[in-house]
């Protein structure tokens, strides 16, 4: 389930400052958080 192609660390910093990668953020934080 964790296998998305994005690091922890650039998924959360995308979600913390970057509007442009909030559809990513919503679709693999729930992967992250769930």
């Amino acid at each position: 389930m964790t296998r998305y192609q994005f690091p922890e660390g650039f998924l959360w910093g995308a979600a913390a400052s970057g509007p442009q990668t909030e559809g990513i953020s919503q679709q693999a934080a729930p992967f992250y958080l769930g």
